[in-house]
């Protein structure tokens, strides 16, 4: 039960962490993705991998439930 909470936090902080990025760095923002800071960068990846990560946690916790 710890990884999906761990997991959802790190996918609320990097939302935060994402939203300063956008509202510093938005001018450099090119095709929908950030180029310029590696830290915006990979802030960028790492909003998009936790919240996938949560949902095939939880999904995979769920099966084990139920089975």
């Amino acid at each position: 039960m710890i990884m999906p909470v761990a997991l959802l936090w790190a996918s609320f902080a990097s939302s935060i962490m994402l939203t300063y990025c956008v509202v510093n760095v938005g001018g450099n923002i090119v095709l929908g993705s950030f180029h310029d800071p590696p830290f915006c960068r990979n802030i960028q990846t790492v909003s998009y991998a936790a919240p996938a990560a949560t949902t095939a946690v939880a999904t995979f916790l769920i099966g084990i439930k139920t089975w």
